[in-house]
């Protein structure tokens, strides 16, 4: 696995209630910032590559995970 910290997976398996597959907190986070930086772009403004909305998702979903270790 990447060196990036991928803050654990989201929802827990449905057996066995453990937190051990699925979509990790860093895609589910960056999903969530994606979705906010598209909606900012607005009907008016150009919009920003893809590449750069999601390079920018997991960066806010970067500085999260790191946010939320700090306790």
């Amino acid at each position: 696995m990447s060196e990036i910290d991928q803050g654990g997976f989201v929802y827990p398996h449905s057996i066995t209630e453990e937190f051990d597959s699925g979509i990790t907190r860093r895609d589910w986070l960056a999903g969530l910032a994606m979705q906010g930086l598209i909606a900012s772009c607005g009907e008016n403004q150009k919009y920003a590559p893809a590449g750069e909305i999601a390079h920018a998702s997991y960066l806010y979903a970067d500085a999260m995970i790191a946010e939320g270790k700090k306790g």
